[in-house]
């Protein structure tokens, strides 16, 4: 039952945050072409390593991935999705909350309930958006 949450959760979040047709790479050998350097190529394929660059984003959020993927619709976007103490899913770059939040320890200790009132701090340093993560939605906090 965790493994079809789990694969729900991804679901959502790649109808969610994809700038990409659906069915674009519908083989490995399409998907090869498509990340194969190109000398010709317009313009350079590029990795959002964590979501986007901008100072008021925050690492690996469904909120920046939805802003960079709008910006650069042949942009991968890597993601990292944590469990909880409570067997929900959440998006989170580190194992623990110490360096992106205004809270320390595991993710795995904490539960959804607690990590909904955690704010995750931006690339320059403001705490502004809520980690909690619904069905693929991001729920914001000012």
């Amino acid at each position: 039952m965790k493994m079809l949450h789990f694969f729900l959760v991804l679901l959502f979040i790649f109808v969610d945050a994809s700038g990409q047709s659906i069915g674009r790479f519908q083989d490995v050998a399409t998907l090869d072409r498509f990340l194969q350097y190109q000398p010709n190529r317009k313009q350079p394929l590029i990795l959002a390593h964590r979501g986007g660059p901008d100072p008021s984003d925050t690492e690996n959020s469904i909120t920046t991935f939805t802003k960079t993927a709008g910006a650069l619709p042949d942009a991968i976007l890597e993601m990292d999705v944590r469990i909880t103490r409570d067997s929900n899913y959440v998006l989170l770059h580190d194992v623990t909350l110490d360096r992106e939040s205004n809270a320390r320890g595991a993710v795995a200790d904490w539960t959804l309930a607690d990590l909904l009132k955690v704010k995750l701090k931006t690339l320059s340093g403001e705490l502004r958006v809520c980690l909690g993560l619904l069905f693929g939605q991001p729920i914001e906090q000012d």
